[in-house]
């Protein structure tokens, strides 16, 4: 419901700018009142029920739709108009995002995924367990000393329940009651603090987690930096929309990732089609 707000709201703000600037300008450069209007478009193609649903749906279940996207990149396009190079750099650096954020879904899908066939696994009371898919996390499976080797290379196995392997499991799925309430229980010797680590389930998928969620930072990093200069407002613009989506991507969830981005790119958009609107293209 509030994302419908939201794009309803949004909608009728860039319907208002777009005529603001069509009657209130010389229009000497038709790309800024066509932005307008393609933004305007592309948000109220979004009520639509059904293109509205599948929005809602991606953003509950996946990650912030590719498609949404195109707006954004078009007023990066905009900022910088006659600068081919600048244009180019900085949709790329939108493609490595798009990039970058399906990768941290593919990884957190995953381990959810992972996670929930241990959880009903044991759930079940079959007194069975999957060996080795929790990496450096369970004592049992860490003394076996291939543990990490048959981790890595998908070598897993069915064993029985034993009385510690018991206590592990039951104090991991203990733990993701409280993370799905959103309590941060007090950890009081190493073993609570690798069950509490354990039940996040970061384990049980890839062992280089963070290098593999991260590595594309690098090189979106440095496609900001090649196309920042100090004395141009463009620039710092558009560095400033690239951060803050990093920001509210590591930071929020996709919803918060999405409205914040919405509402900052409307704001930075509206400010720079008025003041540029009279200015001729080239």
């Amino acid at each position: 419901m509030l994302t419908r707000i939201k794009n309803i709201i949004l909608c009728a703000l860039y319907l208002l700018t777009f005529t603001t600037i069509y009657l209130g300008t010389d229009k000497k450069c038709a790309y800024y009142t066509s932005f307008v209007l393609f933004t305007f478009l592309y948000y109220a193609a979004l009520l639509h029920s059904k293109v509205h649903m599948r929005y809602v749906f991606l953003l509950s279940e996946r990650t912030t739709p590719w498609w949404t996207y195109a707006h954004k990149i078009a007023f990066h396009i905009l900022l910088y108009l006659n600068d081919r190079t600048s244009i180019a750099t900085a949709t790329a650096t939108w493609g490595l995002i798009i990039l970058w954020k399906e990768i941290r879904f593919l990884v957190k899908h995953a381990e959810k995924r992972i996670g929930k066939i241990d959880y009903e696994l044991y759930k079940a009371q079959k007194g069975i367990r999957i060996a080795h898919v929790r990496r450096n996390m369970l004592q049992e499976d860490m003394e076996n000393r291939f543990h990490l080797n048959l981790h890595d290379t998908n070598r897993l196995y069915i064993l029985p329940l034993t009385p510690d392997t018991e206590r592990d499991y039951c104090a991991i799925h203990n733990y993701k009651q409280e993370r799905r309430e959103g309590k941060s229980p007090k950890l009081y010797d190493a073993w609570e603090q690798r069950m509490w680590m354990a039940s996040a389930d970061e384990t049980v998928f890839i062992s280089n987690r963070s290098d593999t969620v991260l590595y594309p930072l690098v090189f979106i990093l440095i496609f900001i930096i090649w196309t920042f200069e100090i004395n141009s407002p463009q620039a710092y613009t558009n560095t400033g929309l690239f951060i803050l989506e990093i920001l509210t991507t590591v930071l929020g969830s996709p919803r918060v990732n999405d409205t914040v981005i919405d509402v900052v790119y409307y704001i930075t958009s509206t400010i720079f089609v008025t003041l540029y609107a009279n200015a001729p293209c080239n």
